[in-house]
């Protein structure tokens, strides 16, 4: 599954999708981040390898692979979404209430937490399913791009 919307905000149903351009191999269901194009270059997603709250841009709606003239559907992260997410062992409470890095596009590092470092980016709110099912309910801490250091 990796990561499935519960709750997108507000009195809308269905969450906004965008179509865009998609460069390498990217799986339904993962982290993509946003690649900049340079004056004149189209940008791009990517399945997030570097996985801060600058660089993550949304949830990928589809499994696409090749160069960056292939499209792919993105749920773009807002505020105020619910996500369920996969996660790399068997949740307990202690995940409860801390912020998380991602194993890989795909998962949380749940085995772990991080108060301060910008590699926390899961904010767990409560677990779903039983303990083996390793399924935890959160929301991204997402940056907007605006707010990215030179």
């Amino acid at each position: 599954m990796a990561f499935r919307l519960v709750q997108s905000g507000g009195a809308v149903t269905d969450p906004a999708v965008v179509n865009l351009y998609a460069s390498g191999t990217i799986w339904n269901g993962c982290v993509v981040s946003m690649a900049m194009g340079a004056a004149g270059i189209p940008g791009y997603v990517y399945a997030a390898a570097t996985i801060t709250p600058t660089a993550i841009f949304g949830i990928a709606q589809g499994y696409v692979e090749g160069a960056s003239d292939t499209m792919v559907k993105v749920i773009p992260f807002t505020q105020g979404q619910v996500w369920e997410a996969d996660c790399t062992s068997n949740t307990t409470t202690a995940h409860v209430q801390k912020r998380h890095a991602l194993t890989d596009s795909l998962t949380v590092a749940n085995t772990g937490y991080d108060l301060t470092s910008l590699t926390g980016i899961f904010l767990a709110y409560n677990l779903t399913g039983a303990t083996g099912d390793k399924k935890i309910l959160g929301t991204f801490l997402k940056q907007p791009y605006a707010d990215r250091p030179a």
